[in-house]
C-alpha cells in the first residue's frame, strides 16, 4: 500500500480506518475519496499490527502504517 506518490496529508487514525468499520473509518473514507486530487496516508494505531483491512483502498491512498499497541510489526 506504499507508492513513490508524494502525500498531501497524513491521517493517524486509533483503531479504526481501514481495520475496522464504523463512523470514525466512514469519516476517514469520505474524507480520502472526497478528495481524489491529494494523496493520503495512514498510521493505523491497532492491537497487534497484523490486521487486515476491511474497506477498499482508494487510489489516492498512498500508503498504510500499522502502528501496534501490543506486539511486533
Amino acid at each position: 500500500m506504499t507508492s513513490g506518490a508524494a502525500m498531501d496529508v497524513h491521517l493517524v487514525a486509533e483503531g479504526t480506518y481501514p481495520f475496522h468499520l464504523g463512523g470514525v473509518s466512514v469519516w476517514c473514507d469520505q474524507l480520502i475519496r472526497g478528495i481524489p486530487d491529494r494523496h493520503f496516508g495512514v498510521s493505523a494505531i491497532s492491537a497487534t499490527g497484523r490486521e487486515r483491512p476491511t474497506w477498499e483502498i482508494p487510489g489516492n491512498l498512498v500508503s498504510v502504517r500499522p502502528l501496534a499497541l501490543w506486539g511486533e510489526v
